[in-house]
């Protein structure tokens, strides 16, 4: 493919109009490097450029590494997969130092370890333009993480940094929130440990992170903690999510389309699933951000960045147009407790009854939990309100017991105008 791209590319420098190239999984190798150099040199109205999946190695990171220094029209490099390394990793960030233009860089999957990630440092500290790091799966362990947060105690602009799949250990995350806690000027408001486990410890320096900035933390299991919550949270992802969330928003005695609207500040019916995200995390959702991520996206079925909730709950916004959507619900409902009562089915086999089961399991953990994240849809500054349904007696469980309703801490002025 070489001889291929190699046309592509030249045509393309002639041209000198595109602003998106792909050219990904060519199997381009080390000397190929010197066709992206050319390319990355030579134009002028590239924004975007994604090479994934080649093997540039040492000889094409540096060959690259050359050019990017000196272009400031690319905005997004993706060079993930591509076993850059040593030389070839360095010389890539030595490149970021001095480039003015890029923001969004993912060099996932290669070999930075200790010589990229000392390169990194010098680069971090003169960089002042990039916003997305992806080092992701780069042998990044915890001597390679004093190299990276040092450079980052003078950087004020990186706001992403996914460091998933790599040996960092709960020790290594723990030095990253602790670091992180002390730069008090520093941009990161989304740092991705994937799945590494951490130590309990960690969720209380998080606790004082979040205090501090507005910040998203992804990680994996908390060592010690109940692994029953993890699979019932599993589990509870494998439903519909639609159902998940209209039975949540009945535990909380609202209807679903009164939080979302609630989260639609413009008054448009669409949400992003950060604006959903954020909201849900808000109203205490018992979910680990991780699950809630997988929920929302679930919602948006087209991927198009969007939900458009009033089509998601067939919500006409007039008090007497109920359509399909909660109809749909109610008589699900319905059918699951005749169902339960002519025929003796066990309520929890059934979809709506295995899904409010769940997240009662889950709600009554996330109660006994010593940490508690603040956040949460409020009314009344340190004030605390229970949120019940509007009858104030709340339905009672199988075996005869009211299910534990949460508390919701209430800020001034949103959610009782929700409800009204």
């Amino acid at each position: 493919m070489t001889d291929g791209v190699k046309r592509i590319v030249d045509v393309i420098k002639d041209m000198d109009i595109l602003t998106k190239l792909n050219i990904s999984g060519n199997n381009l190798q080390e000397y190929d490097g010197e066709i992206v150099r050319d390319l990355i040199e030579e134009s002028r109205s590239l924004k975007e450029l994604r090479c994934s999946h080649n093997c540039f190695r040492e000889t094409g990171g540096i060959a690259i590494g050359d050019a990017i220094g000196w272009n400031d029209s690319l905005e997004l490099l993706d060079l993930s997969w591509n076993h850059l390394r040593r030389e070839g990793a360095t010389a890539i960030c030595a490149a970021l130092a001095i480039n003015s233009g890029l923001k969004e860089v993912n060099v996932s999957w290669n070999g930075f370890y200790i010589h990229g990630s000392k390169e990194l440092a010098k680069t971090l500290d003169k960089n002042k333009t990039l916003q997305v790091l992806d080092l992701s799966a780069n042998r990044i362990n915890k001597e390679c993480l004093t190299h990276i947060m040092k450079g980052l105690k003078t950087n004020k602009t990186l706001r992403v940094l996914k460091l998933a799949d790599n040996p960092i250990t709960a020790v290594g995350a723990l030095y990253v929130l602790r670091e992180l806690v002390e730069m008090k000027e520093s941009g990161i408001r989304e740092l991705d440990l994937g799945e590494q486990s951490v130590e309990p410890e960690f969720l209380v320096v998080l606790e004082k992170l979040k205090e501090d900035r507005d910040i998203e933390v992804r990680f994996g299991a908390v060592l010690g903690q109940d692994v029953e919550s993890k699979d019932q949270e599993q589990e509870l992802m494998d439903e519909n999510p639609v159902v998940v969330l209209m039975e949540f928003g009945k535990l909380l005695g609202l209807r679903l389309v009164d939080l979302f609207a609630m989260m639609d500040k413009d008054g448009s019916k669409t949400l992003t699933p950060m604006e959903i995200r954020k909201g849900l995390l808000e109203a205490n959702i018992p979910l680990s951000e991780k699950a809630l991520d997988a929920l929302v996206n679930k919602l948006d079925a087209d991927g198009d960045g969007e939900i458009d909730y009033a089509e998601l709950f067939s919500w006409d916004y007039e008090p007497r147009e109920l359509i399909a959507g909660q109809q749909s619900h109610r008589r699900k409902i319905t059918k699951t407790i005749m169902m339960s009562r002519e025929q003796k089915v066990d309520m929890e086999e059934t979809e709506v009854g295995r899904v409010r089961s769940k997240l009662k399991k889950l709600m009554a953990n996330q109660g006994k939990s010593k940490i508690r994240v603040k956040s949460g849809i409020s009314l009344l500054q340190g004030k605390t309100a229970t949120v019940v349904e509007p009858s104030q007696k709340p339905a009672p469980t199988e075996e005869g017991s009211a299910p534990a309703l949460p508390k919701l801490n209430l800020k001034k002025g949103s959610l009782l105008k929700a409800i009204a």
